[in-house]
């Protein structure tokens, strides 16, 4: 269930929206923005907690791998591997696509939310924490890393296209 909630809501969600955020970009002469919640946690996962030859989906959605700081962890990862996705398939121009880490208090974390969806065109794909755009976690930016992120992404795209036929089509705008 969390992986639902989690992950592959996340990236509906966002892809769902995509529609919207295009059309306000063009519109307004200004691109929209789509804010995910991340977490500096992203960077603290194991790789061997998420690769799996078959499927990462269902490694990290098995029970017996179930551990709630490692879940967290690999959520967090989760976010941030659709945040790059999502952030491919736009054009900036119309759409920029961050993730934030508010990891403080609700009061300042909602205001590091908002500030994200403020950042210009430099924060597109891009990790926004402590006031400034940060390096994402190794297992975003390096080479395996990207690998792991692509299979991923496939196995989400697989699970969303399940439910909803039109997923390319909004993805590709």
């Amino acid at each position: 269930m969390s992986i639902q909630v989690n992950g592959i809501s996340t990236a509906y969600l966002g892809i769902l929206l995509l529609s919207k955020l295009r059309e306000t970009g063009l519109s307004t002469g200004r691109p929209a923005h789509l804010e995910v919640v991340a977490s500096c946690a992203q960077g603290d996962v194991n790789m061997k907690n998420v690769r799996d030859a078959s499927s990462i989906l269902q490694k990290i959605n098995d029970p017996k791998n179930f551990g709630v700081e490692s879940q967290y962890c690999i959520f967090k990862l989760l976010s941030m591997w659709v945040t790059t996705h999502i952030a491919a398939k736009v054009c900036v121009e119309q759409v920029i696509v961050g993730a934030s880490c508010p990891a403080r208090t609700a009061e300042e974390g909602s205001r590091t939310l908002v500030s994200g969806t403020l950042l210009g065109s430099d924060a597109h794909g891009g990790f926004w924490t402590h006031d400034t755009i940060a390096m994402p976690g190794v297992l975003v930016i390096s080479d395996e890393g990207r690998n792991l992120s692509m299979q991923c992404w496939k196995e989400i795209l697989d699970v969303l296209r399940s439910q909803n036929s039109e997923i390319d089509v909004i993805l590709n705008g």
